[in-house]
C-alpha cells in the first residue's frame, strides 16, 4: 500500500469492495458475476464516478479514469470518455 497514491487510498476509504458489491446488487449485478462483465457496466461506471466525487471532496485532487480494456465486451461504455463533472 505504500506505493498507492493519495487519491487511490481515499477511494478505498470511500468505497472498497464491500460497498461496491452492495451498490451493484441494488441494480441486479451479482457479486459472483465475472469481473469483466461486472466492472464494465454502466452501473459500475456510475459507482466509479461516485467514488471519484467522494475522493475529491476529501481533497485528494487528481481525477481517476477507467478506460475500457482490450478484452472488455464491445457493448461496454468507455468510462474514460464520460464527463466526470456531471455525475450526481
Amino acid at each position: 500500500m505504500d506505493s498507492w497514491s493519495e487519491i487511490q487510498l481515499r477511494k478505498m476509504d470511500s468505497g472498497g469492495n464491500e460497498n461496491l458489491n452492495k451498490f451493484l446488487s441494488k441494480y441486479g449485478i451479482s457479486k459472483e458475476m465475472d469481473i469483466v462483465s461486472k466492472y464494465y457496466t454502466n452501473v459500475a461506471s456510475g459507482y466509479g464516478e461516485k467514488i471519484q466525487a467522494l475522493a475529491e471532496a476529501l481533497g485528494a485532487g487528481t481525477p481517476w479514469v477507467m478506460c475500457r480494456q482490450t478484452d472488455a465486451p464491445e457493448n461496454i461504455v468507455p468510462s474514460c470518455l464520460l464527463d466526470y463533472n456531471t455525475f450526481t
